[in-house]
């Protein structure tokens, strides 16, 4: 037991930011009565207990083990969700170096410490806006993550109830709703990405729509100004989109209820509030935009589309196998929503045979009590404000969840949405949990009001379908070749839910025969719904020891203690994944996320051995390429030999580490060069991966003049010593005879700018994507500064929108 009074810092500190939240919506707004509180904290303290009072951490860090040098860390039990990689390999790298940017004082721009280089504040999941997370700063890294998934679902939690209370619900009907989104598999399966940012909005924007639309005071504006922003900064452009498109149609509905000559004024409230918004959220969202053309994600997306064409949709809507492929995705897509462990479950040993994992397909199950509920509430009876639009949403989102052949390619093409078809709008899981726990709120109080009195055919009827579909999917979607894996724990799931069916269905046929039953029926009805989700969600983020968090194997403390600055590692093979080296400060220059620049990836593709778009996997160690981007060091797993000039400096059981001799500095000045003016990018990428010797002879864009060849006359008597390195400025001192080409491993992405003795020089692509610049005799004083255009716009438009 490694605990310690410290340990209850992150949760004090949590509670003290929900209280203050709390008494701002006493004041300003509608206050949340205490047995609702005494709830929520119920069903928060099994989730996030342990990570915020008993010293735990809430990063996945069990799963470092699976791969050197960590595989000899003790295990953890409970084990880590295999599925949350992600958190280690790319969420946590780019909190941390926002975090070191803000402690130098430094506005993060730019990450140095993955691949050569890349965009920082231009990357969403830097989240540099965003409340969730910029609350948790004052606490380390690993601590962070426990408040933050707390004040998500706090948000989640307590804005749900208000909303649902301001659209005339009860406060029962209003707690079994909340607990229903709150808990559901959106909220949980995904807590500790970028993308539960929106989820957790979701309810805070639209009660701020509700605010505005009935009274649009300026508190109220204000709300709705405070949530868009941190809206527009969640991280995740898909499910960003989808929340405001959900919040517009709301706030139309809402307006368009009131009078006639009320609607206008409302409406120039919702628009300015956005407005504000959108200025603020610029610092972000404009270098995000201009970035995302030249990423990976985009090209993933061209290249999965652009041979699609619409004689080929039509003959994939004819042809027999294409229906049928529908058929089995479209089964694959929607019946999680009933029965999420229908394909198994990815936590459980990635045994999964849906269409992609369990977070993925999962995430709109929101309990099988709160899908009969929902269901009843299609069958009609009086409506509540905005149940209509709810129940359209629904269908809408289902509709493009089944995704027919070829509408991806559709969607694709529609300007400003077409990325949503990333994920074949998988991400509309959050519309579909948020629309079934609205309306099964909405089913609540009806139930609580005696409205079911006659309608308990209705009851019986949905409760039959509802057993038979979850029943059709735990028994006919076995695995195909093996039926009988995880046989026990599917069948589990299947009397589980169907039990929870049962018990719904009894407590709203009781509650329609007495008015009695009235009274309790709906309190057991919202503690099911939290019983169920708890048990189906719950266990998708455990928490890990917090010895791990400071867990530095001795290769690595090699590294850390070795590493000159400007110089960079790579892990060879499985060795260290990708982006965990930039946790203990280290320069790697593999990168794993999907904003990394096209360019970069096509310039290492002859280092990696892993196709695709998987997660890069590099080798060939003696390449001259990693001369020119610094690497000093390689790390391997133990055993793995390599012959000369590579020395093994490391030989220990987590892992061996290669010196490399000849690495070059971030800036160096070749002795020739070579203009590829002339020459079809195939070419380059050729002449790059058989240049012996990057020091001596270098590509460049365009040649000094007319020429296609350089050479210097006195290679020797130029001198370059780097005397600034910084994330966004490298400053250097230097003595030039003659007129040299500046050459380094910093990717340019239009945005890096050259002084030289104070003065404005052009620069150049060199060697692939690479800075470079002519730099003219008797240079004294060199300044390489990162000054994003679209960041500058960002500022100004921030500034006009606060003023």
């Amino acid at each position: 037991m490694d605990w310690r009074p410290l340990d209850l810092l992150p949760g004090l500190y949590a509670l003290a930011l929900a209280g203050l939240l709390l008494a701002a919506l006493r004041r300003w707004y509608d206050p949340v009565p205490p047995r609702v509180l005494a709830v929520f904290a119920l069903v928060l303290l099994p989730l996030l207990g342990p990570v915020l009072f008993g010293g735990k951490v809430l990063l996945p860090l069990d799963n470092l083990r699976l791969a050197p040098p960590f595989q000899d860390l003790a295990p953890t039990d409970p084990p880590g969700n295999p599925l949350q990689h992600d958190l280690l390999q790319q969420i946590a790298p780019t909190q941390l170096a926002v975090r070191r940017a803000l402690a130098a004082g430094r506005w993060p721009l730019w990450d140095p410490l993955v691949a050569a280089g890349m965009p920082l504040l231009a990357d969403p999941q830097s989240q540099l806006l965003q409340p969730f997370v910029w609350l948790a700063l004052p606490l380390p890294l690993a601590q962070a993550a426990g408040v933050t998934a707390f004040l998500r679902l706090s948000a989640a939690l307590l804005f749900s109830f208000l909303l649902l209370r301001r659209q005339g619900l009860g406060g029962t009907a209003s707690l079994g709703g909340a607990l229903a989104y709150g808990l559901s598999g959106f909220l949980l399966l995904w807590l500790g990405w970028p993308i539960v940012n929106a989820a957790a909005l979701l309810p805070a924007v639209l009660y701020a729509v509700v605010l505005c639309a009935e009274r649009g005071a300026r508190r109220d504006r204000l709300l709705l100004a405070a949530t868009l922003v941190a809206l527009l900064a969640g991280g995740h452009p898909e499910t960003v989109l989808y929340v405001g498109a959900a919040a517009g149609a709301f706030f139309l509905a809402r307006v368009l209820a009131r009078p006639r000559g009320a609607r206008l004024p409302r409406l120039a409230t919702g628009a300015a509030a956005a407005a504000v918004a959108l200025g603020i959220a610029a610092l972000s969202w404009l270098p995000m935009l201009e970035h995302l053309p030249k990423s990976e994600r985009t090209a993933m997306l061209e290249f999965q589309l652009r041979d699609r064409g619409w004689e080929d949709l039509r003959a994939e809507l004819a042809g027999a196998e294409g229906r049928a492929a529908w058929r089995r995705t479209a089964v694959q897509r929607l019946l999680p929503v009933a029965a999420p462990f229908a394909f198994g479950d990815s936590r459980l040993g990635l045994l999964y045979w849906g269409e992609v994992n369990s977070n993925d397909n999962s995430t709109g199950f929101v309990g099988t009590a709160a899908l009969l509920l929902a269901l009843l509430a299609a069958s009609g009876g009086r409506r509540f404000p905005q149940e209509r639009l709810a129940l359209g949403t629904l269908l809408a989102s289902l509709l493009l969840l089944a995704q027919p052949a070829g509408l991806d390619a559709l969607v694709y093409r529609l300007p400003l949405v077409g990325a949503t078809a990333a994920h074949h709008n998988r991400r509309l899981l959050l519309l579909v949990a948020f629309c079934l726990a609205y309306l099964a709120a909405c089913t609540v109080e009806r139930v609580r009001r005696g409205e079911l009195t006659r309608r308990w055919p209705a009851v019986l009827a949905w409760a039959t379908l509802l057993a038979l579909l979850i029943a059709w999917g735990y028994v006919a979607q076995a695995h195909d070749y093996d039926p009988t894996i995880l046989d026990d724990f599917r069948r589990r799931w299947l009397w589980g839910q169907l039990a929870a069916l049962g018990v719904a269905a009894a407590l709203v046929l009781a509650a329609a025969r007495g008015a009695r039953a009235r009274r309790w029926a709906p309190p057991l009805l919202a503690g099911l719904v939290a019983v169920e989700l708890l048990a189906a969600h719950g266990p998708a983020n455990p928490p890990m020891p917090r010895r791990l968090a400071s867990a530095a194997p001795p290769p690595l403390a090699f590294l850390q203690e070795r590493l000159a600055p400007g110089e960079r590692i790579v892990g060879l093979g499985p060795a260290l994944p990708p982006n965990l080296a930039s946790l203990y400060g280290l320069a790697d220059v593999r990168v794993y996320n999907p904003l990394t620049p096209m360019p970069y990836h096509h310039f290492v593709y002859p280092l990696t051995r892993s196709p695709g778009w998987l997660i890069p996997e590099f080798g060939r160690p003696r390449h001259p390429l990693y001369d020119l981007l610094g690497v000093r060091y390689a790390l391997a797993k133990p055993g793995v030999r390599f012959p000369r000039p590579l020395r093994r400096v490391v030989e220990d059981p987590a892992g061996w580490v290669y010196e490399r001799r000849r690495p070059l500095p971030r800036l160096f000045l070749p002795a020739a060069a070579v203009s590829a003016q002339a020459a079809p990018s195939a070419a380059w990428r050729d002449w790059l991966e058989r240049n012996p010797n990057y020091a001596a002879r270098a590509l460049v864009e365009r040649g000094l003049g007319d020429r296609t060849g350089w050479s210097a006359a006195r290679p020797a008597a130029a001198r370059l010593a780097i005397t600034r390195l910084e994330p966004a400025r490298l400053d250097a001192r230097l003595r030039l005879p003659e007129v040299r080409l500046l050459a380094s491993s910093v990717y340019q992405d239009g945005h890096w700018r050259l002084l030289a003795d104070g003065r404005r020089l052009p620069t150049v692509h060199a060697n692939g994507p690479f800075v470079g610049a002519w730099l003219p005799q008797g240079t004294r004083e060199l300044a390489l500064l990162y000054r994003p255009a679209p960041f500058v716009a960002g500022c100004a438009l921030a500034a006009l929108a606060l003023a």
